[in-house]
């Protein structure tokens, strides 16, 4: 990746998921028969034994990567957003995370990325709803490069784990060698050169790199920071009650 082009998480997912299996034959890929748009394709040609197509139905293939970790394999079961989480939710709570078996989902067109498939496509209520599943670890990467280490991070970790990703190409932020560990902030060193915007100083170092990339306007950053700084003062007001 040494051109910084706009791609996909969905693409980071379907890279690494490849590499993690060649160095791993127990870990397996559960497809909702979507593989084309989730991009297990490159997986199910090069480890057909570790590839299960388990067709349009979502519960059951939850149900399945539940026993398939019973028996001690890391199976990614692979599907929309909507349906890795909405349609799945009974099975992922009562079979995956209150026994707290290691399965994995990852679940691409998260939010209203999908919009040419309409509303029942676009999953705006998942992140929300198994958070407060116990257990489940919840993970969005915001680019490519960081979806490729968070896919690996989500392998070796052990648990219940929901990967969402984007259906539409998105600018990279991190650089190939960041690497990432799941629970912990990252922190990111901005340095501020000559000529920029003035009032750089008043935007956190998350903000000022987002800007200094173009991802964002500072115009749009500054918003951010005083939406921020209001939410803060009525979570004190709030407080002195």
């Amino acid at each position: 990746m040494s051109e910084k082009k706009n791609i996909a998480t969905r693409d980071g997912f379907g890279h690494e998921i490849v590499a993690l299996g060649k160095e791993n034959p127990d870990l397996l890929v559960v497809d909702i028969d979507i593989g084309k748009s989730c991009k297990t394709g490159d997986f199910r040609k090069e480890l057909p034994g570790q590839y299960i197509n388990v067709g349009i139905a979502e519960q059951n293939g939850a149900g399945l990567a539940a026993g398939l970790a019973t028996c001690g394999k890391v199976p990614f079961v692979v599907t929309y957003a909507v349906f890795g989480s909405l349609r799945m939710c009974e099975m992922i709570r009562q079979e995956v995370c209150y026994p707290n078996l290691n399965v994995k989902f990852a679940c691409s067109h998260g939010g209203v990325t999908p919009a040419n498939d309409g509303a029942s496509h676009q999953s705006i209520e998942d992140m929300g709803v198994l958070r407060t599943i116990p257990n489940m670890t919840v993970i969005m990467p915001a680019d490519y490069n960081s979806a490729r280490k968070l896919v690996r991070q989500a392998a070796e970790v052990y648990g219940p784990v929901y990967l969402r990703f984007t259906r539409d190409a998105i600018p990279q932020i991190y650089d190939e060698d960041v690497e990432f560990t799941i629970g912990k902030a990252h922190q990111i060193r901005t340095v501020l050169q000559s000529g920029e915007k003035e009032g750089m100083h008043t935007l956190d170092q998350d903000l000022a790199r987002l800007v200094n990339k173009g991802v964002i306007t500072f115009e749009d950053a500054l918003v951010k920071v005083q939406v921020r700084e209001e939410f803060e003062k009525l979570c004190g007001a709030r407080k002195s009650f």
